[in-house]
C-alpha cells in the first residue's frame, strides 16, 4: 500500500559536496530533505526509489537500505558530510539519477528495506516507454499488498511531463488515493494519503 511519495529532481548535486564549494541547489535540497522526512513519518515498511537511466533498466534491493556510490562519479567520500553517507557495507548504486534520492534517505535516517528501479529515459520515436523493467526475474512489487510503502521518484526536467520517470510515477500513483500536500516548490513534491 502506497502511503506517501516524494518527487525530487534527479540531480546528484542534491548531495552536499558533489558540486564542490558551489551549492547551486541549497534551497532544493532543504525542501527535499523536509519532504523525505515527512514521507518517512508515515512509518513505511519499504521504500521504492524510481529513477531514469539512459542504460538498460535495472533493479537493486537492500534489506537495510541502499548506498549512493559516488566514487565512480569522481567524488571522494570525504567531500560528502558523514550524515549523507549510508553504511559502506550496503549495496550501492552509481546511477546518477538515483544518487540524490539514496543520499537523502541516508540523511533522513532510513535503514529499512529499499528497492531502486530504473527506467529507460529514451525510447524509439513515437514509442511510449513501459514501466521499469529489470534484468533477471521480476522482483515483487512492494507497492502491492499490506506493506506500507513510500516512493521517492527522481524526475528529470529534460522532457517535463513527457519524462519517462514521470509517466512511470503516474502509473504507480494511479488508483492509490494519494494527493499532493501542496504545490511543487523547487521541483520537489510531496504526495500522501489524506486519511
Amino acid at each position: 500500500m502506497l502511503v506517501a511519495a516524494v518527487v525530487i529532481p534527479d540531480t546528484p548535486a542534491l548531495v552536499p559536496g558533489v558540486a564542490g564549494r558551489a551549492d547551486p541547489v541549497a534551497q532544493v535540497r532543504t525542501r527535499a530533505v523536509d519532504a523525505v522526512r515527512r514521507a518517512l513519518a508515515h512509518d513505511p515498511h519499504h521504500v521504492l526509489v524510481l529513477a531514469g537511466t539512459p542504460r538498460e533498466p535495472t533493479s537493486l534491493t537492500g534489506p537495510d537500505g541502499l548506498r549512493a556510490d559516488l566514487v565512480p562519479s569522481g567524488v571522494p567520500a570525504r567531500a560528502v558530510p558523514a550524515t549523507w553517507r549510508a553504511r559502506p557495507d550496503l549495496p550501492g548504486s552509481h546511477e546518477p539519477a538515483a544518487l540524490g534520492a539514496l543520499a537523502l534517505l541516508a540523511h533522513a535516517g532510513w535503514d529499512g528495506p529499499t528497492t531502486l528501479r530504473t527506467c529507460a529515459t529514451r525510447a524509439p520515436t513515437g514509442a511510449v516507454p513501459a514501466a521499469p523493467t529489470t534484468s533477471g526475474p521480476a522482483p515483487a512489487d512492494p507497492t502491492r499488498g499490506r506493506s506500507r510503502v513510500v516512493v521517492v521518484l527522481a524526475v528529470g526536467d529534460r522532457d517535463g511531463a513527457d519524462d519517462p520517470s514521470r509517466r512511470t510515477w503516474d502509473q504507480v500513483r494511479a488508483g492509490t488515493g494519494l494527493t499532493p500536500t501542496g504545490p511543487a516548490v523547487h521541483g520537489v513534491e510531496l504526495w500522501s494519503d489524506p486519511a
